[in-house]
């Protein structure tokens, strides 16, 4: 996402899905910018996971995979894998 308060929603949902317990995942499949990509993994600055990766590495859209796909790790910040 981009836009006003975009990233002040992406840090609050993250923040709110990590002190619960959760597991933060990227979707974005191939549309979006490699530099607003970096942009979100640094923001979040937390592990993320994704249900499996375009060829291009791009974390996968769920409408897009099967049910049963388990989740891999897709950035991490002690890799800054991207």
């Amino acid at each position: 996402p981009n836009g006003d308060g975009k990233d002040a929603a992406i840090e609050l949902t993250s923040q709110l899905t990590i002190d619960t317990g959760g597991m933060v995942g990227a979707a974005w499949g191939a549309h979006c910018s490699e530099s607003r990509e970096s942009d979100i993994c640094r923001l979040i600055d937390r592990d993320i996971h994704c249900l499996g990766r375009t060829k291009a590495g791009r974390p996968r859209h769920p409408l897009y995979i099967k049910a049963t796909t388990k989740p891999e790790l897709f950035w991490s910040p002690t890799l800054k894998a991207r």
